[in-house]
Protein backbone atom coordinates (compact mmCIF):
# COMPACT_ATOMS: atom_id res chain seq x y z
CA UNK A 1 0.00 0.00 0.00
CA UNK A 2 0.74 3.61 -0.36
CA UNK A 3 2.38 4.97 2.66
CA UNK A 4 0.29 7.95 3.91
CA UNK A 5 1.53 11.51 3.29
CA UNK A 6 2.80 13.75 6.09
CA UNK A 7 0.48 16.80 6.36
CA UNK A 8 2.72 19.91 5.32
CA UNK A 9 5.16 21.49 8.52
CA UNK A 10 3.59 25.07 9.14
CA UNK A 11 6.59 27.31 10.18
CA UNK A 12 7.03 28.85 13.50
CA UNK A 13 6.38 32.31 13.37
CA UNK A 14 9.43 34.44 13.08
CA UNK A 15 11.07 35.87 16.37
CA UNK A 16 9.87 38.88 15.69
CA UNK A 17 6.31 38.17 15.33
CA UNK A 18 6.62 36.32 18.41
CA UNK A 19 7.54 39.36 20.28
CA UNK A 20 5.01 41.48 18.68
CA UNK A 21 2.03 39.13 19.39
CA UNK A 22 3.24 39.18 22.85
CA UNK A 23 3.37 43.31 23.15
CA UNK A 24 1.06 44.14 25.33
CA UNK A 25 -1.64 47.52 24.43
CA UNK A 26 -0.05 49.30 27.31
CA UNK A 27 3.76 48.94 26.63
CA UNK A 28 2.68 49.45 22.87
CA UNK A 29 1.32 53.35 23.47
CA UNK A 30 5.02 53.69 26.11
CA UNK A 31 7.03 52.62 22.70
CA UNK A 32 4.86 55.24 20.31
CA UNK A 33 5.09 58.22 23.42
CA UNK A 34 9.11 57.24 24.05
CA UNK A 35 9.10 57.34 19.46
CA UNK A 36 7.05 60.35 19.60
CA UNK A 37 9.70 61.81 22.02
CA UNK A 38 12.65 61.01 20.21
CA UNK A 39 10.99 62.47 17.03
CA UNK A 40 10.50 65.89 18.97
CA UNK A 41 14.49 65.87 19.67
CA UNK A 42 15.08 65.22 16.41
CA UNK A 43 13.05 68.28 15.10
CA UNK A 44 14.88 70.66 12.92
CA UNK A 45 16.20 73.76 15.51
CA UNK A 46 17.50 76.68 13.89
CA UNK A 47 17.95 78.75 16.93
CA UNK A 48 16.23 81.58 18.34
CA UNK A 49 14.76 83.84 16.22
CA UNK A 50 14.70 87.82 15.94
CA UNK A 51 11.50 89.50 17.46
CA UNK A 52 9.18 86.69 15.78
CA UNK A 53 5.39 88.08 15.39
CA UNK A 54 2.42 85.53 15.95
CA UNK A 55 -0.96 85.04 17.65
CA UNK A 56 -1.07 81.39 19.68
CA UNK A 57 1.75 80.70 22.25
CA UNK A 58 2.10 77.47 22.99
CA UNK A 59 4.30 76.26 25.67
CA UNK A 60 5.60 72.77 25.39
CA UNK A 61 6.82 70.75 29.12
CA UNK A 62 8.60 67.33 28.76
CA UNK A 63 10.16 67.28 31.75
CA UNK A 64 10.20 69.11 35.37
CA UNK A 65 13.31 69.21 38.09
CA UNK A 66 12.34 66.04 39.59
CA UNK A 67 9.04 65.47 40.75
CA UNK A 68 7.30 62.80 38.97
CA UNK A 69 3.53 62.94 39.44
CA UNK A 70 3.09 67.37 39.31
CA UNK A 71 4.67 69.75 37.45
CA UNK A 72 3.74 73.48 37.61
CA UNK A 73 4.85 77.35 36.91
CA UNK A 74 4.63 80.85 39.05
CA UNK A 75 4.29 83.13 35.83
CA UNK A 76 4.44 83.94 32.25
CA UNK A 77 5.90 87.55 30.66
CA UNK A 78 5.50 88.55 27.75
CA UNK A 79 7.07 91.59 26.48
CA UNK A 80 5.96 93.39 22.82
CA UNK A 81 8.51 94.43 20.50
CA UNK A 82 7.97 98.44 22.26
CA UNK A 83 9.68 96.65 24.98
CA UNK A 84 6.29 97.32 27.24
CA UNK A 85 4.37 94.24 28.96
CA UNK A 86 1.31 92.51 26.58
CA UNK A 87 -1.49 92.85 28.30
CA UNK A 88 -3.29 89.64 26.90
CA UNK A 89 -6.82 90.85 26.87
CA UNK A 90 -10.13 88.38 28.95
CA UNK A 91 -6.49 86.40 29.99
CA UNK A 92 -8.36 84.17 31.99
CA UNK A 93 -10.31 83.11 29.07
CA UNK A 94 -7.36 82.93 26.60
CA UNK A 95 -5.07 80.75 28.46
CA UNK A 96 -5.40 76.85 28.81
CA UNK A 97 -3.72 73.88 29.93
CA UNK A 98 -3.87 70.25 29.31
CA UNK A 99 -3.91 68.61 31.51
CA UNK A 100 -5.86 71.85 32.81
CA UNK A 101 -4.86 71.63 36.89
CA UNK A 102 -5.03 69.46 39.51
CA UNK A 103 -8.57 69.49 40.06
CA UNK A 104 -8.88 66.70 37.38
CA UNK A 105 -7.68 64.69 39.66
CA UNK A 106 -9.64 62.61 42.30
CA UNK A 107 -9.80 64.32 45.85
CA UNK A 108 -9.08 67.74 44.38
CA UNK A 109 -12.04 70.59 43.84
CA UNK A 110 -11.29 74.12 43.77
CA UNK A 111 -7.87 74.29 44.37
CA UNK A 112 -6.63 77.26 43.25
CA UNK A 113 -3.78 76.82 41.13
CA UNK A 114 -4.86 77.17 38.34
CA UNK A 115 -3.60 77.89 35.00
CA UNK A 116 -5.07 81.72 34.63
CA UNK A 117 -2.38 82.89 37.45
CA UNK A 118 0.09 82.51 34.94
CA UNK A 119 -0.79 85.74 33.49
CA UNK A 120 -2.21 87.60 37.01
CA UNK A 121 0.76 89.80 37.00
CA UNK A 122 1.95 88.20 40.51
CA UNK A 123 5.04 85.98 39.10
CA UNK A 124 7.41 86.09 41.52
CA UNK A 125 5.66 84.19 44.43
CA UNK A 126 5.64 81.55 46.44
CA UNK A 127 1.57 81.57 47.06
CA UNK A 128 -0.65 79.37 45.70
CA UNK A 129 -3.62 81.66 44.66
CA UNK A 130 -1.19 82.70 41.79
CA UNK A 131 0.66 79.92 40.67
CA UNK A 132 -0.44 76.69 38.06
CA UNK A 133 -0.02 72.95 39.04
CA UNK A 134 -0.79 70.12 37.14
CA UNK A 135 -0.93 66.29 36.79
CA UNK A 136 2.60 65.36 35.18
CA UNK A 137 3.25 62.26 33.60
CA UNK A 138 7.05 60.69 32.15
CA UNK A 139 6.22 60.48 28.48
CA UNK A 140 3.32 62.54 28.04
CA UNK A 141 3.70 66.72 27.13
CA UNK A 142 1.73 68.89 29.59
CA UNK A 143 0.87 72.01 27.03
CA UNK A 144 0.29 75.43 28.19
CA UNK A 145 -1.55 77.36 25.32
CA UNK A 146 -2.05 81.46 25.09
CA UNK A 147 -4.23 83.17 23.12
CA UNK A 148 -2.78 87.20 22.29
CA UNK A 149 -5.99 87.70 20.67
CA UNK A 150 -4.01 89.11 17.69
CA UNK A 151 -0.84 89.15 15.63
CA UNK A 152 2.07 90.25 17.74
CA UNK A 153 5.59 90.99 18.16
CA UNK A 154 7.45 89.15 20.87
CA UNK A 155 11.02 90.96 21.84
CA UNK A 156 11.21 88.45 25.36
CA UNK A 157 9.56 86.07 27.35
CA UNK A 158 10.19 85.93 30.99
CA UNK A 159 9.35 82.11 32.43
CA UNK A 160 8.53 82.15 36.50
CA UNK A 161 8.93 78.66 37.68
CA UNK A 162 7.14 76.58 40.20
CA UNK A 163 8.42 78.22 43.34
CA UNK A 164 6.56 77.26 46.59
CA UNK A 165 9.61 76.22 48.54
CA UNK A 166 12.61 74.73 48.16
CA UNK A 167 11.61 70.76 48.24
CA UNK A 168 8.44 71.72 46.23
CA UNK A 169 10.23 73.60 43.32
CA UNK A 170 11.54 69.49 42.10
CA UNK A 171 8.03 70.53 40.28
CA UNK A 172 9.19 73.36 38.48
CA UNK A 173 9.21 72.46 34.71
CA UNK A 174 12.91 71.77 33.05
CA UNK A 175 12.73 70.36 29.16
CA UNK A 176 10.17 73.10 27.07
CA UNK A 177 9.73 73.56 23.95
CA UNK A 178 7.58 77.01 22.52
CA UNK A 179 5.98 77.51 19.53
CA UNK A 180 4.55 81.09 18.16
CA UNK A 181 1.54 80.07 15.49
CA UNK A 182 3.50 76.36 15.51
CA UNK A 183 6.85 77.58 14.84
CA UNK A 184 9.17 76.39 17.23
CA UNK A 185 11.12 79.78 18.26
CA UNK A 186 13.21 77.87 21.79
CA UNK A 187 13.77 74.63 22.74
CA UNK A 188 15.87 73.88 26.08
CA UNK A 189 15.91 73.36 29.86
CA UNK A 190 14.79 76.59 32.10
CA UNK A 191 15.84 77.48 35.51
CA UNK A 192 14.17 75.99 38.83
CA UNK A 193 13.08 78.06 40.96
CA UNK A 194 15.07 78.85 44.44
CA UNK A 195 12.00 78.22 46.03
CA UNK A 196 11.89 81.84 48.08
CA UNK A 197 11.43 85.49 46.84
CA UNK A 198 14.28 86.90 47.35
CA UNK A 199 16.57 84.79 44.63
CA UNK A 200 13.13 84.05 42.82
CA UNK A 201 13.88 87.05 39.68
CA UNK A 202 17.14 86.21 39.08
CA UNK A 203 16.32 82.66 38.83
CA UNK A 204 13.19 83.25 36.06
CA UNK A 205 14.08 82.33 32.67
CA UNK A 206 14.55 85.14 30.26
CA UNK A 207 14.25 84.18 26.61
CA UNK A 208 15.33 87.20 24.36
CA UNK A 209 14.23 87.50 20.47
CA UNK A 210 15.23 91.52 20.53
CA UNK A 211 18.69 92.47 19.67
CA UNK A 212 17.91 96.52 18.93
CA UNK A 213 19.34 98.28 22.01
CA UNK A 214 16.29 100.72 22.45
CA UNK A 215 13.87 97.74 22.85
CA UNK A 216 16.72 96.17 25.36
CA UNK A 217 16.05 99.32 26.89
CA UNK A 218 12.74 99.65 26.86
CA UNK A 219 12.46 96.34 28.60
CA UNK A 220 15.05 96.98 31.37
CA UNK A 221 12.93 100.25 32.07
CA UNK A 222 9.05 97.66 32.30
CA UNK A 223 10.94 95.06 34.32
CA UNK A 224 12.39 98.02 36.74
CA UNK A 225 8.81 99.34 36.88
CA UNK A 226 7.78 95.43 37.61
CA UNK A 227 10.19 95.40 40.47
CA UNK A 228 8.27 98.95 41.96
CA UNK A 229 4.75 97.71 41.96
CA UNK A 230 6.01 94.13 43.52
CA UNK A 231 7.64 96.12 46.13
CA UNK A 232 11.56 94.92 45.77
CA UNK A 233 13.45 97.90 46.67
CA UNK A 234 17.14 97.66 45.47
CA UNK A 235 18.00 96.99 49.21
CA UNK A 236 15.86 93.81 49.31
CA UNK A 237 15.05 94.54 52.62
CA UNK A 238 11.42 93.98 51.34
CA UNK A 239 12.11 91.03 49.16
CA UNK A 240 13.57 89.57 53.08
CA UNK A 241 10.87 90.61 54.57
CA UNK A 242 8.64 88.59 51.71
CA UNK A 243 10.28 85.48 52.08
CA UNK A 244 10.06 85.33 55.71
CA UNK A 245 6.06 85.69 55.39
CA UNK A 246 6.21 83.11 52.92
CA UNK A 247 7.63 80.23 54.97
CA UNK A 248 5.54 81.45 58.00
CA UNK A 249 2.97 80.02 55.55
CA UNK A 250 4.21 77.13 54.69
CA UNK A 251 4.56 76.56 58.03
Amino acid sequence: PTPALAPPSIPAPAPEMQRRKAVPATARKEEEREQEKEKEKEEEWEGIPIVPVGRVLELKILSTWGDAHYVGLSGIDLFGSDGSLIQVPDYASNISADPPDINVLAGYSGDPRTVDNLLDGLSCTCDDLHVWLAPFSAGRANTVTIDLGARRALAMVRLWNYNKSRIHAARGAKSVQMRLDGVLVFAGEIQQAPGNLAEAEERAEVILFAEDPSTLRKIAEEMDRQREEMGQDAGGEEEEEQAASARDRKS
